[in-house]
């Protein structure tokens, strides 16, 4: 199963979840943060970066936007991944930055299900408002155009009155024939 939550609730859950993979999506001052882990974890990929949605060259100094790079390690661990193990995947708050991951690691092997795959990810967690860069990065790397954009537009507007708490999805979609 693919977890996505919070970092602080990914501290409580990770020994008991014993992920394969950890994907942390973290401001870049918090370099110095740990996950505790379990025996069958073999990799963990630490993504710094801040939560914006547009490159922020203007304000580089200050922020590190969403990149090709960040997003090209999230598609490719996806595309390697076998499937076997659970994966948790988290930034600070669990609404956007590890949602936007969720989705693309499920869409990297499911092409035309993006929009379930939105639905899935908006039922599963109503507060979830997956970061706009990283989902149309990953639309561009992926060549969908525009489909995972389209998918994040039809999920409509997150509802933060529920408080955000960790969902958990399948390692994988399926396929468009498999309904």
């Amino acid at each position: 199963m693919i977890a996505v939550t919070s970092y602080w609730t990914a501290r409580e859950i990770a020994i008991d979840l014993d992920p394969a993979a950890i994907i942390s999506l973290m401001d870049p001052q918090t370099s110095g943060y740990s996950i505790p882990a379990g025996l069958s974890l073999c990799e963990h990929i630490k993504l710094d970066l801040h939560d914006v949605v547009a490159e922020q060259t203007a304000l580089s100094g200050r922020y590190v936007s969403p990149s090709p790079e960040h997003v090209g390690r999230i598609i490719e661990f996806a595309r390697r991944w076998d499937r076997r193990g659970n994966l948790l995947i988290h930034c600070m708050a669990g609404v956007s930055r590890s949602t936007a991951a969720a989705m693309l690691i499920l869409a990297a092997t499911s092409p035309g299900l993006e929009i379930p795959i939105a639905r899935l990810i908006r039922d599963r967690a109503p507060w979830a408002d997956p970061n706009l860069r990283i989902v149309e990065l990953g639309d561009q790397l992926l060549g969908r155009r525009g489909a995972l954009v389209r998918a994040l537009s039809a999920m409509g507007p997150s509802d933060m009155r529920s408080a955000p708490s960790p969902i958990l999805l399948p390692n994988e979609f399926g396929s468009p024939s498999a309904g």
